[in-house]
Parts: C-alpha cells; sequence; structure tokens
C-alpha cells in the first residue's frame, strides 16, 4: 500500500512540474538576462590589482540594450542583438548571460521604459568609474523587475571608490567620453526617435566609448 501512495505522489509532482513549465512558457512577457562582457583594454591595467573590467547590458525581447560615451549631451543608450556588443566595440569579449528574472511588461513598454532611464544616461555624462553601462544596466533592471545586478559585475567602480590611485593607471581617453566609432554611421539616430530596431543611439557620425 505505501509502495503505491509513494508512486502517486511522485506522479503528482511530475505533472505538477510538467505543469509549471507549460505556465511558464504561457506567461506574457519577456525573460531578463544580463550580457556580460571582459573589457580586454580595461583588464591588462586593472588586472594587476587582481580587479576585472566589465561591460554589461540588458537582454529582454530579443534585443541587448547598453550605455556607452560620446561627446554630446543626448542619450548614449543603444541596443544590438544578444551577445553581440563586440560588433560595436571590438574590445570587448563575451564572458557570460546571467538570468535575471522575468518581465510581464509589452515589447513596447519595455522600449519606452528605456527610452524614460535613457534621459538619465547622457553620452557626455559616462564615466568609467562613476556613471558607466553597469550602473544603466542596475538602473534598468531595477525598473524592469525590481532587482539589482550582481555587484561583481561593477565592481571596478566600487574598488575605484576607495582606491582613487587606480584612475591614474588608466588613459584619459577610458575615463570620459570619445573612444569606439560605432559602425553603419548611415543608419544610426537618435533612440528616442526609433527604440528598438538595432541601431546604435547616437546621431550619424558620432562616436561612442563602452566599458
Amino acid at each position: 500500500m505505501s509502495g503505491r501512495r509513494q508512486e502517486e505522489t511522485s506522479l503528482d509532482s511530475l505533472l505538477s512540474v510538467l505543469e509549471g513549465e507549460r505556465t511558464a512558457q504561457k506567461r506574457p512577457g519577456s525573460e531578463l538576462h544580463l550580457n556580460v562582457y571582459d573589457m580586454i583594454w580595461v583588464n591588462d591595467y586593472t588586472s594587476r590589482f587582481g580587479i576585472g573590467a566589465f561591460h554589461s547590458g540588458v537582454q529582454v525581447y530579443g534585443r541587448e540594450y547598453a550605455y556607452g560615451g560620446h561627446p554630446y549631451s543626448f542619450t548614449g543608450v543603444y541596443d544590438v542583438e544578444p551577445q553581440r556588443a563586440v560588433e560595436v566595440a571590438p574590445g570587448l569579449k563575451f564572458r557570460e548571460s546571467i538570468y535575471l528574472g522575468h518581465t510581464h511588461l509589452t515589447d513596447r513598454e519595455v522600449e519606452e521604459l528605456v527610452l524614460s532611464v535613457g534621459k538619465e544616461f547622457n553620452g557626455n555624462d559616462y564615466h568609467i568609474f562613476n556613471k558607466n553601462c553597469n550602473h544603466f544596466t542596475d538602473a534598468l533592471c531595477m525598473k524592469l523587475i525590481g532587482a539589482r545586478t550582481p555587484s561583481w559585475v561593477n565592481r571596478l567602480a566600487y574598488v575605484s571608490s576607495w582606491m582613487p590611485f587606480i584612475i591614474n593607471c588608466l588613459p584619459l581617453s577610458w575615463i570620459t567620453p570619445g573612444g569606439v566609432e560605432v559602425e553603419g554611421q548611415e543608419s544610426s539616430q537618435l533612440y528616442s526617435q526609433t527604440p528598438g530596431r538595432g541601431r546604435a543611439v547616437m546621431e550619424a557620425g558620432t562616436e561612442t566609448k563602452h566599458d
């Protein structure tokens, strides 16, 4: 008798798991992933202190949103195909994708939220320690799912607050805007005009710096 009860319990557990998976598949919205990249050129300098430098982007609805610097007073937020940021900034190397949660917002609502957060991240405000891509992805995730990104992703910015001499080890061009040239300039335009279409979020002919 006990054997039959165990079989029934196991069957019920299996059915519950399968039902949960079917429910998850039917849920509206999109999964949220944080795509993390090694910043190869910065790591050459910071590795001597045992610190890794990373770039990150938020993947949702098949796009990856990130932030980079440029010399102008409009948003530095842009979008690319997931895990393809290296095509915009060749000095990056994809490291890993971290599942963060699920948003029930629609594709359009996510785009509008990115636009809103992007207003706080102008290209000329970029600073590799004080306001970088990881600050943006953390802010965006808080808006989307109420959760923060892993603290180690932005560890370099934290460490620099109590080891300020690190900034003297980096070229000035890496600290503030003016670095990696955006490809496909003819199709590049302000994100506020055409969000979510795989274009860098800058005016044609400008430059952006990615961290």
